[in-house]
């Protein structure tokens, strides 16, 4: 009997220090040796260290680090002090990768999470928990959700706000993980607070699962598991599954396409900038076929949709034929008939794509900002792996810099479009609604040209509010729009008297306190041979700014006359 009994107390104990993580496997003076060869590594291998942190900040935080892992109690904290540290250069193909010592991946809770522009959401969920599909998440173990997501995108590596969403949204699902960066209590469950599709604030817990299925994806083709028993919004939808969603399964693929007829649009869905394993469509063949297709139906086609919001890399010197082919079509190569959707989950090889649709098209781009901007690190290699915690580090080996340098952290698309819940769960896309719809693709000085100032105001004065909730939108901000209005207003001021004339105008009401744009009114006044209002309009630059040159010599040529 008692032999039973040791032998019980001894897998007890086994199971504690395999599942429960409590045991220590290395000291912090090992885990301090990481840390210092994580350092050297960076700084000997990584391209540009200091592109986006100075050089003394990087070390203030290098030395906080030490001693914060002689503190540390156990391995997952020691593991994330120098997650921290990697995270802080904001490089995403810089990265501590999670297995070694301590494997960080396969204990997960059997649910996702979103974050849309009303909260974090419950968007896949195993079926015995499924009347909690759609909940809002309100807080995790006690803490609200905020806190929770401000800890977790503390140890992603990503090049901007907005890339951290989706990986430290997922991260939730690893148990180890987040107990390691203390957010619960127990690897072996989560408390949520939720407020249910039923408007129900309800309190559950969630048990941790031993599962190696792929799940954990930034962006990956799959929105859910392809084994096991869950519900995601397409099989909630069936049906009224939407486009963007319909091949978001076990038969995903890399590209596909499909003819809207009844709005003349080709959708072109673009996940992986590779050739997809399996797949005997290379992608160099599948863009012969796309191509051919939409040559043969020209006149069935008016625009075509580029839509890379799950596309987080691959090959980038595979999209040159792809962007040739729409350059030496001047039918789609047109404003208003080309559209890029984007997204926060758009990554490395697209956004090279995007750079080049921006210098050699006349794409729009609908969307929110893409998790880096045309400038970043990439081909990532692996260096080595930690001496004593065995976790591979992979840095980035090459620097993209052919972009502009005063977009150091963001793209801002043309149009910014992102999803509520409501918008997600019910099926909708706001993105392709403004596109198939038209609404909103027209700019404020586009109205003013061809409808007058009265509606370009209206306009101005409905998306400004439409779209204050982006932060990031700064189109409508003065001196963007201001600059922008006034070289519309130049380049029709040869073509069309009128439509320039409209253009220069709203700049006067939208922005009165600027000089320049009364010098511009000024100046299109002379070219259709008001000069008594040219003077006018020259006066009051002048009385904003003393020191208008321009208009001081227009003035007293002017009057000579």
């Amino acid at each position: 009997m008692k032999k039973i009994y040791l032998i019980c107390i001894l897998v007890v104990i086994l199971f504690l220090s395999i599942y429960g993580k409590k045991e220590r496997i290395l000291s912090n003076q090992k885990w301090l040796e990481d840390l210092n060869c994580t350092v050297k590594l960076l700084k000997s291998t990584h391209p540009y260290l200091y592109y986006r942190i100075s050089e003394d900040e990087f070390n203030k935080i290098v030395n906080q680090s030490k001693l914060n892992i002689r503190k540390a109690v156990s391995d997952h904290e020691a593991y994330f002090i120098i997650k921290k540290v990697i995270a802080s250069i904001q490089d995403g193909h810089t990265q501590l990768l999670d297995q070694g010592v301590i494997n960080l991946r396969e204990l997960r809770f059997p649910f996702l999470l979103g974050k849309f522009e009303d909260g974090v959401f419950i968007t896949v969920i195993r079926n015995d928990y499924q009347k909690y599909f759609g909940s809002k998440v309100v807080s995790i173990n006690e803490k609200p959700i905020e806190q929770v997501l401000k800890i977790t995108s503390s140890v992603i590596n990503m090049d901007n706000k907005f890339g951290l969403i989706p990986p430290s949204v997922n991260l939730i699902t690893f148990a180890q993980k987040i107990f390691g960066l203390e957010i619960i209590d127990s690897e072996e469950e989560i408390n949520l607070e939720l407020i249910t599709t039923q408007n129900e604030r309800r309190k559950i817990k969630v048990k941790s699962v031993w599962e190696k299925f792929p799940r954990f994806w930034p962006n990956r083709l799959t929105m859910a598991p392809t084994k096991g028993e869950y519900i995601d919004v397409a099989k909630s939808l069936g049906k009224n599954t939407p486009l963007y969603l319909k091949k978001q399964d076990k038969n995903s693929k890399f590209y596909w396409f499909e003819h809207l007829r009844d709005s003349k649009t080709i959708y072109f869905q673009y996940n992986q900038v590779d050739n997809q394993p399996g797949n005997p469509e290379s992608f160099s063949q599948f863009t012969e076929r796309l191509w051919d297709y939409i040559d043969q139906n020209r006149k069935a086609v008016d625009k075509l949709v580029i839509d890379i919001r799950f596309n987080d890399g691959g090959n980038g010197r595979m999209m040159t034929p792809f962007i040739n082919h729409i350059i030496k079509r001047d039918f789609i190569n047109k404003r208003g008939k080309l559209f890029v959707l984007v997204g926060n989950r758009t990554y490395s090889a697209p956004v090279i794509l995007m750079t080049e649709l921006v210098v050699h098209t006349e794409a729009i781009f609908v969307g929110t900002p893409p998790a880096s901007p045309f400038n970043f690190f990439s081909n990532r290699r692996i260096v080595g792996r930690l001496p004593n915690s065995d976790f591979q580090l992979g840095i980035a080996s090459l620097q993209i810099a052919h972009a502009w340098p005063y977009q150091p952290e963001y793209f801002q698309p043309d149009i910014p479009s992102g999803f509520t819940s409501k918008e997600y769960f019910s099926g909708k896309d706001p993105a392709m609604d403004i596109i198939l719809n038209g609404n909103g693709l027209l700019s404020v000085e586009d109205i003013a040209a061809d409808y007058g100032v009265e509606s370009a105001l209206e306009f101005y004065k409905k998306n400004k509010a439409k779209f204050s909730k982006y932060e990031w939108w700064t189109a409508y901000n003065q001196d963007i729009l201001e600059s922008r209005i006034n070289q519309q207003g130049y380049n029709l001021m040869v073509t069309d008297k009128k439509k320039a004339y409209q253009i220069f105008k709203l700049n006067t009401i939208l922005f009165p306190k600027s000089p320049n744009v009364w010098d511009s009114f000024a100046e299109i006044n002379i070219v259709k041979d008001k000069v008594m209002d040219a003077i006018k309009f020259y006066k009051k630059s002048l009385d904003l700014n003393p020191e208008n040159d321009n208009a001081r010599k227009m003035l007293n040529k002017l009057i000579k006359k």
